[in-house]
């Protein structure tokens, strides 16, 4: 109905072409929880059984195109990149291109050396620029006295920093996106304008938004911890003579939740942090469910509610949990009543304030948007649902207000073991949180990349703490 078979079958065929090579590969992200992902063999994880809502993924009403994200083995990633290219044709197959952009010190220097200002006058002027992480040169004029004075008394200082304030956030550099792909039915230059990197053959588009051009983007990540679990099979393989397939492996083993709950995780994927350790050693894991779990619970807005105590402390039958409503109860029983995913928010939206699923995921956005009218709107219609469901009005009111506080914090389920942040815009670089804390402990200086609500760019910002039990202000 929506057009989108095409784009599961290309998806489902490299897939498919990866596996055949033993290039271990999966599907992350919201996609998991359409059943098709599962039945083609894009993703190993059953949506039924782990309760994934394919309304996460996509519904008639969102206007923004499904997004398939794949990983693959970053050894071998560029082994299905080119396969695709030799069958829909290399013409038509290219990555997405990146930008970086000037900075307001870079400005004055390439503005200087324009102008054929000395070299140690074009230093001078940009060392009055303060040191403060994406300052632009408006901000440096009001914080700096001693750049405005010299504005005000050097017409060559004054040059260079007009011209200045016209080039920075102009594009400066072209690098290539770390995972985005296009992958089109004619050949691309018909779309989208392209280029080439000097020395390299690959094919960018000048493009990042894709989509506006029609065009569907899709994810090829090169992830290393699959290149780690790939070197460890074909290591058993060939000195113990044992084939391991890891998405067969037993999910009850008690020897490794026996491991695990001793908090022997170093080295293991997003569970080696020491304080996702310490957490381990309390949970005590005994199921899949809660190793789950841990990745959604170790985050600053769970840690400050109380809501991993709580899973705890019910978990290990320490208390017993909290009975709200009958419908509640029933969603929140595998997290011990405890709100941990989206998935569970849009079954109470939905099955106890009467919302359908795909506005109850428009009503999620809607609250981390701080869309008021949008807000208004769903809190009356859930009022009214749950009112029929013989909850009263003030009760009704509490839950929807936990939601709204939850929103700010919730994990979609089928990402949690998967979440990255971006590092590097212009070269598509991304590592876990868990990764930041390591190196911000070592005391190397962390950035990560955000959007500036001004201007809609991309825009670097220094990690100054990261904190396991708190959440601190955005400054």
């Amino acid at each position: 109905r929506m057009g989108y078979s095409s784009y599961f079958l290309i998806v489902w065929d490299f897939a498919r072409f990866a596996r055949s090579q033993q290039i271990p590969t999966t599907a992350r992200g919201s996609a998991c929880g359409a059943l098709v992902s599962y039945v083609l063999g894009i993703s190993d994880v059953c949506p039924i059984e782990y309760d994934l809502l394919f309304e996460r993924f996509l519904d008639p009403s969102r206007t923004e195109a499904p997004d398939i994200d794949m990983d693959f083995c970053r050894d071998r990633r560029e082994l299905v990149l080119q396969y695709v290219k030799e069958k829909y044709g290399h013409e038509n197959v290219a990555q997405i291109g990146t930008f970086g952009t000037l900075k307001a010190k870079q400005a004055v220097r390439d503005v200087a050396r324009a102008l054929s200002v000395p070299t140690k006058r074009a230093d001078e002027i940009a060392k009055m620029i303060p040191d403060t992480l994406n300052i632009t040169l408006e901000k440096a004029l009001d914080e700096s006295a001693e750049l405005r004075e010299a504005c005000e008394a050097d017409a060559q200082v004054k040059e260079v920093i007009t011209f200045g304030r016209a080039l920075e956030g102009l594009a400066k550099s072209a690098g290539t996106h770390a995972a985005g792909v296009v992958i089109a039915d004619r050949p691309l230059i018909e779309y989208v304008p392209l280029q080439k990197l000097s020395g390299k053959e690959d094919i960018l588009t000048q493009w990042t938004e894709v989509e506006k051009a029609g065009l569907l983007k899709m994810d090829f990540l090169g992830l290393r911890n699959l290149s780690i679990l790939d070197k460890a099979v074909i290591n058993v393989r060939k000195h113990r003579g044992v084939d391991i397939v890891p998405k067969d492996l037993p999910l009850n083993d008690a020897e490794t939740f026996a491991l695990l709950q001793r908090g022997e995780t170093k080295g293991i994927f997003q569970l080696e942090s020491g304080g996702m350790r310490d957490l381990l050693t309390k949970m005590r894991p005994d199921k899949f469910a809660d190793i789950i779990a841990t990745s959604a619970l170790y985050r600053p807005g769970p840690l400050e509610g109380g809501m991993v105590m709580q899973y705890v402390e019910v978990k290990n039958g320490l208390k017993q949990p909290e009975k709200v409503h009958p419908i509640v109860d029933a969603v929140l029983e595998e997290t011990y009543g405890v709100m941990v995913y989206q998935e569970q928010v849009m079954r109470i939206l939905n099955r106890l304030g009467g919302i359908e699923l795909a506005d109850s995921y428009k009503c999620i956005k809607a609250i981390s948007k701080k869309k008021l009218d949008l807000i208004a709107k769903y809190k009356e219609q859930f009022l009214a649902g749950a009112q029929q469901n013989d909850m009263g009005a003030d009760q009704a009111a509490g839950i929807f207000e936990l939601i709204e506080k939850f929103a700010g914090y919730g994990f979609n389920k089928c990402v949690v073991g998967e979440t990255r942040v971006l590092t590097d815009a212009e070269s598509g670089t991304s590592a876990t949180v868990n990764d930041l804390r390591t190196r911000l402990n070592a005391g190397q200086e962390v950035y990560v990349e955000s959007i500036d609500w001004r201007t809609g760019r991309h825009v670097k910002r220094r990690i100054k703490e990261i904190h396991e039990n708190g959440v601190q202000p955005i400054v």
